[in-house]
């Protein structure tokens, strides 16, 4: 699926759109010829008519990875991020009659489901979307029937390239859309953050820089792990002081995971007879994830890296530091930097190895899903509006990227291409949105930490597989029974 990622002018001259294509970048024209476009005499979603519903639409948002102020504000407070997501609830609002209210539901992805469902049961219309944890809480949700099939939505149309369907497919049960995934979710994805001066006094180490390198899809797991072998420096010789330089840092936890799906491996997938099972140490599989599992364990115990193992906290040694040359970073992550005297760049994580170049990147995000709940006072009015939020995102995301580069994209034309390359290649599996009937969502940080914290690969998985296995195919059986 591609995704549309540059601003577009559509000029209307009698019956004929003419498209401006900047950047190479393919740009959505997606109109309804019937419909009036004279609201802002621009392209409206194909699939939703001007309406004045005069309602309300309610926004759960867990906190916890999704920050409210980068999906809704109560008004514009005259910086570009909040001005952008403002302009964005005003077209909904122009377009629909509908009026956006977020409200942020706590910090504890533990607790946040309870509250859901209790709306739901009491159907008080307090909730029309919930925004989710990535890998806590939803199981529940499904296997208790209280989300809506995103596909069988008025208004929602899934082949527009603004919803991610291989994304959806990819966490799909029974042929049914139960998660949604789509420009309006921005925020936490997976990139490697980098000293753009420290990597300048490595470049004659390169036969191309490393922007070249992913744009020609030869940015592997080898290529990361030799740059940073070239930055080591240990002036003391006791491996680790307030002097020495790494060549990447960062935390051994969520981050860390980032390394499996970026290698064209999943934690769970369906099998030949089409049942999702852990997959990790199938056949398919085997002996590419021991090769994975050695090079990060060579890694984490190396001189040239400096990793924290099972921590959420700042690394120890922070590209901000100016004594690491790649740090492991979420996108939002990417603000915290500007601060610094050091100039960064973004990288997606690296591919397994050039034979992958057919696959291309795999950018593994940690932010929630989009969930409906299957009570609704009016599903006309909220499958519509979430179709025009998403179909507006698009200025709303550039505007991010402008906020967690700090420049203009049009003044870091590399940056920004590597973060349309990562938003393309966002990804997720069935082990990671499940985990509470997987099991198997922290294997990586677990099997590849060195000395007596890590744990032997073979044994680990073979200790999940078969319990997991059972509760998956309960699991599915349960939601496919619900579906029917």
């Amino acid at each position: 699926m591609k995704f549309c990622r540059f601003l577009s002018l559509v000029l209307a001259i009698a019956s004929v759109l003419t498209v401006f294509v900047a950047c190479d970048v393919n740009v959505r024209v997606d109109v309804n010829e019937n419909q009036d476009t004279s609201t802002d005499d621009e392209a409206v979603p194909s699939t939703v008519e001007k309406n004045d519903y005069g309602s309300e639409f309610y926004l759960s948002i867990l906190d916890d990875v999704n920050p409210p102020k980068y999906y809704w504000v109560e008004e514009s407070e005259n910086d570009a991020m909040s001005e952008a997501v403002y302009a964005r609830q005003e077209k909904v609002r122009k377009y629909l009659g509908v009026d956006i209210y977020g409200v942020g539901i706590g910090l504890n992805h533990d607790n946040y489901i309870e509250p859901f469902k209790t709306a739901v049961k009491n159907k008080d219309g307090s909730v029309d979307t919930l925004l989710t944890h990535v890998s806590t809480g939803v199981c529940s949700l499904l296997s208790e029937s209280y989300l809506r099939d995103f596909s069988e939505m008025p208004g929602i149309n899934l082949d527009a390239d603004y919803w991610n369907r291989d994304f959806m497919d990819s966490i799909s049960i029974a042929d049914k859309y139960y998660l949604g995934f789509s420009d309006f979710n921005i925020l936490y994805t997976n990139v490697i953050a980098f000293n753009k001066d420290m990597m300048d006094q490595y470049a004659d180490h390169l036969e191309k820089s490393v922007y070249k390198l992913v744009e020609d899809k030869e940015w592997t797991l080898d290529q990361m792990i030799g740059l940073a072998q070239l930055v080591a420096i240990d002036r003391t010789g006791d491996g680790k002081t307030d002097d020495d330089t790494f060549g990447i840092t960062g935390n051994q936890w969520v981050p860390w995971i980032g390394f499996l799906h970026a290698s064209n491996m999943n934690l769970v997938e369906m099998d030949e007879s089409g049942a999702y099972k852990v997959a990790v140490m199938n056949e398919k599989y085997k002996e590419k994830m021991s090769m994975l599992v050695d090079k990060l364990k060579s890694l984490s115990s190396s001189n040239y890296a400096y990793f924290q193992y099972r921590t959420t906290a700042a690394p120890l040694v922070p590209l901000t530091s100016g004594r690491a040359l790649m740090q492991l970073s979420a996108t939002y992550d990417l603000v915290g930097y500007l601060d610094s005297d050091v100039t960064f760049g973004v990288l997606p994580y690296p591919m397994w190895d050039t034979a992958q170049a057919d696959v291309g990147y795999r950018s593994l995000q940690w932010g929630g899903y989009l969930c409906i709940p299957n009570y609704l006072g009016n599903e006309e009015m909220v499958g519509e509006t979430l179709e025009v939020l998403s179909f507006y995102s698009e200025p709303v995301m550039i505007t991010f990227y402008e906020k967690m580069l700090g420049k203009q994209v049009a003044d870091v034309p590399e940056d920004r291409a590597m973060l349309d390359i990562v938003w393309k290649s966002v990804c997720t599996d069935f082990g990671q949105t499940f985990t509470d009937e997987c099991g198997t969502l922290y294997l990586l940080p677990y099997v590849t930490w060195p000395g007596d914290e890590g744990k032997e690969l073979v044994s680990y998985v073979k200790g999940l597989e078969n319990s997991s296995n059972k509760k998956i195919k309960k699991f599915i059986a349960i939601v496919t029974k619900n579906a029917q």
